[in-house]
Order: C-alpha cells, then structure tokens, then sequence
C-alpha cells in the first residue's frame, strides 16, 4: 500500500498539469458533443478497455492492492513517457521546486513576449544554466540554439536532443540558420545567445550577426532579453573568490528581464542597445533589494571575523572583527559628542583610521564629508559653511603632518571643533573593549544591528563629497547608500575577485575614486586592502604593495607617472599586481607605455565623475576564449572602456 501510494503521489504530482490542459480542453460542451460522437475514437476504445481489464483481473482473483499497484505503475510510466514528448512542460514541473530551493526568480517585462506566432529571443550569457531560467520564466515552450562543440558532448547529447536543441557551429552553420528559420516560419520561439559564449567577466559582450542571417526574409519580432544575478554562481566562470562574495543567504535572486519586440530588421548594434537597456532595469532592482553600506559591511565581518580587513603604512593590521570592535567602540563614545548633528566632517587621509571614521559616522546614521586638505583654507572653509558642518573627526598626527607643510585648516576662526581620535581611544578602558569585543563576535548579527546601527533608508545621502573650486566655489555633491552600494557592485562585477586580491588604498577618500572603489568596495565586499597616506610616495606606495601582495591598484595618470619616473621603487615591488586601473584623468600613452616597459604590467583606463559614485566605463584585459581560441577584446587602447553593468551611457 505504501509503495502504490509513493507511485501514486509521483505520478499526480507529474500529471497536474497535462490533466489541467486536458481538462480546459474538454471542458466547452460543444467539444464534450464532438468526443461523443466518435472524433476521439481511440480514447473511449482504450477506457474501455481498461475498464475490462480491470474486471478480468477482478474475476481472476487479483486484490485490490495489486489492481491499485498496477495502476499506478501504469500512470507513472505513461507520465514519463508524456514528459519525453514534451520536455520543456517537464522542466518547468520537475525543476521549478527544485530552482526555488536555490534561487528567487523575478519576471519582468512577461506581457512583451509573443504569445503566440514565430519569436526570436535574444540576450546575454553568463552561466551554464541560462537556457533552464529562461525556460522557467518563459509560459512558452522554447527552442534554443547552441555551440555544437558542447551539444555532442556525449553526457549532454541525449539530454538536450530532448530539448529540441539546435547545435550550431561557427565553422558550417548554413544548415543551422536554416533550421532556425523554419522553426520561427512555423510560429515556434526560438533563444539564441548573440555572444557565441559564456562571459568571463560578467560583461555584455560583442554580439555575432548570425541572427541578421536567420531574420533574412522572416518577418517576426525579435524580443530582447536580460538575464541577471548568475555571474557569481557556481554555474558561471567567475572566479571563486567573486563567487563566495555575491552568495548571500540561503538563496541567490536571479532575474529575467524582457524588452520590448523589436521589429525583424533590427541588427546587432540595435539588439545590444536594447539588451543594455535592460540591465538597467535588473541592476536597479537588485540594489534596490540591499541593505544600507554599513549593513552590507557587518555583514562581512560576521561572515569572516578573523580574516585581514585591512593594514596601512603606519603599522595597523586589523582583521574585521577587530575593525568590527573599533567602529561599535567609536560609535559610543561619538554618540553623546556629534548629538544631532548630522554633516560630520573627516579630516583623515587614506588609512585605517581613516576607515574606521567612516564606516563608524554611517553605522550612526550620519553624512560623512571626508575634507580635502590640499585645497587652499578659503576653499575649504567656505565647504565647511555650505555643508553645515560642526564637528570634524581627525587625528592629531595628521594635523601636526598638515602643520609641518605650513597649512591646518582647523586653526583660526573656522567655527568647527575638531574630535580627535587618539583622545577617544584613550577613554577605552580595558574591560569595556574586551566587552565590546565578546558582543562583536557572539552576538547574531540582528542583534548588532539593533543594538549598535542607526536605522536608514537606502536612499538617504550617506556621504557629501565637495569638488576642488578650481573653477569657482566648491560645489558639494550628494551621494546616497544606493548610489555608492551600486557603483561598488558594479566594479565588484567587472574586477571578479580571486581569493588571494589585495586592493591597495593609496588614494585620498575625500576623492569619490578613493572613498568608494579604495576603501568602501574593499570594506564592503570582504576584499582585503591595504592602506597608504600619501599616494605620490612612490617607495612607500612599492613597499606596502611588495609586503602584502598586493593585486590590484588605482591611481591617477599622475601618480602612476611618478611610480614610474621613481628610480626607489623596484620593478619587483609590484610584482603580485595583476590589474592597474588609471582614472580621475586622461591617460597619455607614453605614461602607459613607461609603466609597462618598466613593471611588465599593463594600464587600464576608466572614466568617472563624483555624480557617478564614480565609475561609469573601464577597460578591462583581453582574454582568450579556451574553447573556440578565439580573442575576447575588453581593452582598447585610447577609450575609456565598456559601460559598467547595469550603466547607461547617452552622448549628447
């Protein structure tokens, strides 16, 4: 009985919704009428027969358990059989469950897709699994069409012979197209990927015309589409250490996203302009869904609490539960100091200190405006005034630092009362940071957060950057927890983090290349970094890089000139770094051409702007597709790269 009740609940759960369909289908009178009068002739010979069968077996002698058991076998090998005529019915039955253990699907943009007629579908590809999520999403049943090389895989050939996959090859693929074509004549919805590949970095890559061949003489919308959320999953080729970042929780939002049809002419600049369209709308979604920074950053720190969060050149080596301890610490001896006040200035440069400062000013709920010290006073006085700032957080080290160059821009009659942090941390006793400590690392995360974080919304300004008043006044600029969180997910994207990257923080957080790529991305996305003051001293910039391995650096054109002009910094210095990033102004080829001819290590260049976070394009390096050997172009020479994820561009 167990086993006839198994076999039961199996093949009903198979059947619900071929039964449905048959249900609806027979459910107008009219069709009841037809059915009667013999159309569905087989149908009523097969009832019968079983029904005769099944007195036989009675007569016979056959119990009612063995009648039941027979039954259901019968069922559940007919449901099999079913599910082999009609696979895509299949997996959206059978996978569904199976997905929602792992993933949260969003649909957007469904009522864009045909419901019936010859479609073709177009969009990114970024993990092995993009044809099951669209499958999924889609209420229609797809055909899609793939690299042939991985279609005669011998472990995948049955499989997707089920599918009604259609293999394609670079090589000879006339026979293809033309399979294509005839299935979009005959009103079927055909997905295709126009990259040819699965990204390597997550990035829209160049779209191949092979689908302007197919729509030749077939006249039938093309729908564009945007998948999002798979970059980072196991079934991507992001590298392990992006991989472990982007898992958060138990399951991973993953998205699709359709455009609107456009019309059978359309070629692959259009299609690709329509596909990055798209993504805006899924970037904006997903951020949208995140918490504030300094949540995002606890976070991290409760995943990973004795891992390195970040050292600088002063000695400091801190690992994020330390980070964790100082920042709950700094946050209740600042409380009672700052009271109300809600534009706090910070008088820091790049260093631990300088973090710390910052994470802790938005775990309170308040607006950081990290000062630019290299500015004339006139200039900064006159962005203290506009920002209403009362209080600055600085160090005293710094200021006698600021002193020695014949500048402190907190002396005379600026209005503002400084809050030193060597006088806090002498106020510490011991037990209270050993109390603090214990909290920080028994205590659950919510609790943290109820305890310690001020609650805020993601669209409230976190920081206020203020421009140099090069040309004029100082113009202040307001970024929220959303615009900074985004643009940090964006390059998070595009770097795809290794497990062994150390980020080095040489540039001045009152920069937003600084604050939010050098010190916010690293904090926030568990990226170990390391800290340097001042970023135009090359050998202290060489040693730190040459001590902690460092991977990946940002400069300016500026800054890389001098590491490159200075005879102290040994080409072995920066012999771990796998990635050099140039923005915050044009790159001129003979600083590139230097730098490569005296480190081996290529110059990549981006562009921004404080309104932006800053990011908005970067280069990226060439690569070589293994499969196809075939080169992936992420850099060229003289731009300013490709669009972010997620960004859109209009130049006007």
């Amino acid at each position: 009985m167990a086993i006839a009740s198994l076999l039961l609940r199996v093949s009903g759960g198979l059947l619900i919704v071929p039964l449905n369909s048959l249900i609806q289908y027979l459910a107008p009178p009219k069709r009841i009428g037809t059915i009667l009068a013999g159309n569905n002739f087989i149908q009523n010979v097969t009832m019968i027969l079983f029904l005769v069968a099944t007195i036989l077996l009675v007569q016979t002698g056959f119990s009612s358990y063995g009648i039941f058991n027979t039954a259901a076998l019968i069922t559940l090998i007919g449901s099999l059989y079913a599910f082999s005529e009609i696979a895509q019915l299949a997996a959206r039955v059978v996978l569904i469950p199976i997905l929602k253990t792992r993933y949260r699907l969003f649909v957007e943009g469904l009522e864009n897709l045909p419901q019936r007629g010859g479609v073709l579908l177009l969009g990114n590809h970024i993990s092995w699994i993009d044809w099951l999520i669209l499958q999924v999403a889609s209420p229609r049943p797809l055909k899609f069409v793939m690299e042939r090389s991985i279609y005669e895989q011998w472990y995948l050939k049955w499989f997707l012979k089920r599918f009604d996959v259609i293999p394609i090859s670079g090589v000879a693929s006339k026979g293809a197209l033309e399979a294509v074509r005839e299935r979009l004549l005959k009103g079927e919805a055909v997905s295709l990927f126009p990259e040819g590949r699965i990204s390597y970095n997550g990035q829209l890559g160049e779209f191949k015309k092979g689908f302007e061949l197919i729509l030749k003489d077939v006249d039938v919308p093309v729908v564009p589409f945007y998948l999002h959320g798979l970059w980072g999953s196991t079934f991507s080729r992001a590298c392990s250490g992006y991989k472990l970042i982007t898992r958060s929780g138990p399951r991973r939002e993953v998205g699709v996203v359709f455009g609107r049809p456009l019309k059978s002419n359309a070629d692959r600049v259009a299609v690709k302009q329509a596909v990055q369209s798209l993504s805006f709308k899924a970037w904006d979604r997903s951020v949208s869904s995140m918490k504030p920074l300094h949540f995002h950053w606890l976070r991290r720190c409760k995943e990973a609490p004795f891992k390195r969060a970040l050292a600088d050149d002063t000695g400091s080596d801190m690992n994020r539960l330390k980070m964790l301890t100082s920042v709950l610490l700094f946050s209740k001896l600042l409380k009672n100091s700052l009271g109300k006040s809600r534009n706090i200035g910070v008088l820091l440069p790049s260093s631990a200190a300088g973090a710390i400062a910052n994470m802790t000013l938005l775990a309170m709920g308040k607006r950081v405006v990290n000062l630019n010290y290299t500015i004339d006073p006139k200039a900064l006085k006159y962005a203290m005034q506009k920002a209403d700032i009362e209080y600055v957080v600085t160090s005293e080290r710094f200021l006698k630092r600021l002193e020695k160059r014949g500048f402190n821009p907190l002396e005379g009659e600026s209005g503002v009362k400084p809050i030193l942090m060597e006088e806090l941390a002498k106020q510490i006793r011991p037990v209270q940071k050993a109390l603090t400590l214990a909290a920080a690392l028994l205590l659950p995360k919510a609790l943290l957060e109820a305890l310690y974080f001020e609650k805020c919304r993601l669209n409230d300004t976190a920081a206020i950057l203020f421009s140099s008043g090069s040309e004029g006044v100082p113009k202040g600029i307001e970024l929220t927890h959303k615009n900074l969180l985004g643009n940090i997910k964006q390059v998070s994207a595009m770097l795809n983090f290794c497990d062994e990257d150390v980020i080095l923080n040489s540039l001045p957080i009152f920069h937003s290349f600084g604050l939010t790529v050098t010190t916010l991305l690293p904090l926030c996305e568990g990226v170990e970094m390391v800290s340097v003051a001042d970023p135009t001293d090359a050998l202290a910039v060489g040693k730190s890089a040459a001590r902690y391995r460092a991977t990946i650096i940002f400069g300016t054109a500026t800054f890389f000139r001098i590491y490159t002009k200075n005879r102290k910094l040994h080409p072995l210095m920066f012999s771990s770094v796998r990635m050099a990033v140039a923005g915050a102004e044009k790159l001129k080829p003979q600083i590139r051409k230097d730098f490569k001819a005296k480190f081996g290590i290529d110059l990549f260049e981006g562009y921004g702007t404080t309104e932006t976070s800053p990011v908005v394009s970067v280069n990226m390096p060439d690569m070589l597709d293994p499969d196809t050997l075939k080169l992936i172009i992420g850099h060229k020479e003289g731009s300013v790269g490709q669009p972010l994820p997620g960004t859109l561009i209009k130049i006007v």
